[in-house]
Formats: structure tokens, sequence, C-alpha cells
């Protein structure tokens, strides 16, 4: 999104300064905390979705 971002400025303003990729994660942050990036899709079915999560989930308390 970053690259497209500074494509599209300077496409529309060559004199254009762009912020840096960090202001930009930032401010995305702050002004979108709404939308977020899905992992990769999985060929998974349902079942072998919920195993892997309590697996996981009992990794974590394993850890702690």
């Amino acid at each position: 999104i970053y690259e497209d971002f500074v494509t599209t400025s300077r496409e529309l303003n060559s004199n254009v300064s762009v912020i840096s990729y960090k202001s930009f994660v930032r401010l995305w942050k702050n002004l979108t905390p709404h939308v977020k990036f899905m992992t990769s899709a999985t060929d998974l079915c349902d079942i072998c979705e919920i195993l892997k999560k309590k697996i996981q989930y009992a990794k974590n308390l394993d850890e702690k």
C-alpha cells in the first residue's frame, strides 16, 4: 500500500515530498485501526482450523 501511495503521490505531483514508510505505518495504524491485513489463505477444513487454534493456544499457555 505504501508503494502505491508513493507512486500515486508522485504521479499527481512530481514535486511532492512523500512521507517515510515509518510515518506512513504510524498514520495508518492511528487513522485506520479497523483495517487489517489477512494472513494467507489456508486449505484446512473448519475442524482442522479449530484444532490448529487449540494447539496454538495450548502452546502459548505452556510458554507462560
